[in-house]
């Protein structure tokens, strides 16, 4: 990590901690490198059922994935992060590839 320069005239007790500002770089997920290869993207089609108490719903997403695994996992935390339903309430039925023309 990089840190930035204090300012000129000031030493590293003035400045609290959180002053400090550091550079991180972020990932590119184009592309997946999986045992030294590099795998392309398909589209997958996941469909399934979110149970609770309050709600039994059926759904239906399209994710960008390289295999059906880490589609499901894309769907997981989609839905964790987006709607706060946790994983044990979502149920896939199925995942399939979309050809795309």
């Amino acid at each position: 990590m990089k840190q930035l320069p204090l300012s000129a005239g000031t030493s590293a007790r003035d400045k609290p901690v959180l002053a400090r500002l550091y550079v991180v770089h972020a990932h590119q997920p184009s592309m997946t490198v999986e045992g030294g290869m590099k795998m392309e993207e398909k589209l997958f089609e996941v469909q399934g059922k979110i149970k609770s108490k309050k709600m039994n719903k059926s759904f239906k997403k399209t994710v960008s994935s390289i295999n059906e695994n880490t589609a499901i996992e894309k769907i997981l935390s989609l839905f964790g992060s987006k709607n706060n339903i946790k994983r044990n309430l979502i149920h896939i039925n199925e995942v399939k590839e979309v050809k795309v023309e």
